[in-house]
């Protein structure tokens, strides 16, 4: 299985390919000053990093997984639709989201979004059996998100529909957790509230893809404990520890466990316990049959 978290700066965006060639996107945001994801997927496909992966039904991409429509997670709708033509997709639909008064929720759904992808895809067909690897879904129901003090002053970044990917191997089984924007509150409530999600996750997770890139906002110490203590690797894509309210929150470093990592000319491992991607660009995991991960940065 590979794993690629992207550069795209203020944005999320991420693609596994599992070993069979079926590939899920997971949120399709991008960056002008960066390089664009499906632009490095479509050279990537003539190279060893993702030959493998393939069509289906004359879809390049099988599965995109938005976990919630604001335009950093989205932005890139428009391509993503035109050239890798997804053959499903799981979101939340955009009508879910309350219109009235004072929210105006759905004014805050990034449009092109809407207009390429969410209204296109109409089907509910979310399911496709033959992945290779095991994946999972959670997210908070609607209606608890807007009755719900604790949770609906961020309704958005609370509605994000969280994916666990595990692949288990002869030596270990692995799993990857992408937090979407859940902010603390989200994912107290998951915890104490969902006994799929709470048993799955305290078996151990492998690398996280840390909740609203990594502010403060979306830290959990739940999570971290229901985690059997710590992840090994916490993924962000914010780069600063100044303590400002969008800043990074320093307690992933603190409580992740450390994971090897080589950059790409392959040069001696460094036990990482946290990688940004404004710092370490480009982030890949690839996942052996045994189920243990080597990960490679862009840079170190």
């Amino acid at each position: 299985m590979k794993i690629t978290v992207f550069d795209v700066s203020n944005a999320a965006c991420a693609l596994v390919v599992c070993p069979k060639g079926y590939s899920m996107m997971i949120d399709c945001g991008s960056h002008s000053e960066k390089d664009c994801p499906v632009d490095l997927i479509n050279a990537w496909k003539k190279t060893d990093w993702l030959s493998h992966m393939k069509d289906i039904n004359g879809h390049p991409l099988t599965l995109l997984h938005i976990s919630h429509p604001h335009d950093d997670h989205v932005r890139n709708s428009e391509k993503v639709k035109n050239n890798l033509a997804p053959y499903l997709l799981h979101r939340r639909r955009y009508e879910e989201f309350e219109e009235k008064p004072p929210t105006y929720r759905r004014k805050q759904i990034h449009q092109e979004y809407k207009a390429h992808l969410c209204t296109p895809y109409r089907g509910e067909s979310i399911n496709f059996t033959d992945w290779g690897f095991n994946t999972f879904s959670y997210q908070i129901p609607m209606d608890t998100l807007l009755s719900n003090d604790s949770l609906n002053g961020s309704v958005l970044n609370n509605s994000s529909i969280l994916r666990v990917i595990e692949l288990p191997g002869s030596t270990k089984t692995f799993r990857i957790l992408f937090g979407g924007d859940m902010e603390e509150a989200g994912w107290d409530w998951l915890i104490a509230n969902d006994a799929n999600f709470r048993n799955r996750i305290s078996a151990g997770v492998d690398i996280l893809v840390a909740s609203h890139h990594g502010h403060i906002s979306g830290y959990s110490q739940n999570l971290m404990n229901l985690m059997g203590g710590a992840p090994k690797l916490s993924i962000l894509s914010k780069g600063s520890e100044s303590g400002g309210e969008t800043d990074v929150d320093s307690r992933y470093s603190a409580n992740s466990t450390g994971l090897y990592v080589r950059d790409i000319n392959g040069n001696n491992p460094v036990k990482k316990f946290t990688l940004t991607t404004r710092s370490n660009g480009n982030i890949f995991t690839h996942v052996g049959a045994d189920g243990i991960p080597s990960v490679w940065a862009q840079f170190l």
